[in-house]
């Protein structure tokens, strides 16, 4: 065809890639554990098998905690629960601390 322009469209088939923020349960179970929990120290071990977390899910949550920004770590810190770690290698043992 004679006189034919090619313009670029700005156009994808399937739309723009959404990504939806995934629903986290491990977080929300933490966090309604511990809106329950009494104050003082309440230790992994307890916090494991209360939720059944599979060991992938309780290393993500610990990994999550640690960050202090992460959203889990932001909602607890405002239900005055804080992540707290003693020890070093094989001896460390994690906390949550409710001190209101």
């Amino acid at each position: 065809m004679p006189g034919l322009k090619e313009a670029a469209w700005d156009f994808e088939p399937d739309g723009p890639k959404v990504y939806a923020p995934r629903n986290n349960s491990v977080a929300q179970a933490v966090i309604e554990l511990m809106r329950t929990r009494e104050p003082g120290e309440t230790p992994f071990s307890y916090v494991r098998p209360q939720l059944s977390l599979t060991q992938r899910q309780f290393a993500r949550l610990k990994e999550d905690l640690a960050k202090a920004a992460s959203n889990v770590a932001t909602a607890l810190h405002e239900l005055g629960v804080l992540y707290k770690v003693e020890g070093r290698d094989r001896a460390t043992k994690g906390f949550l601390v409710k001190v209101a």
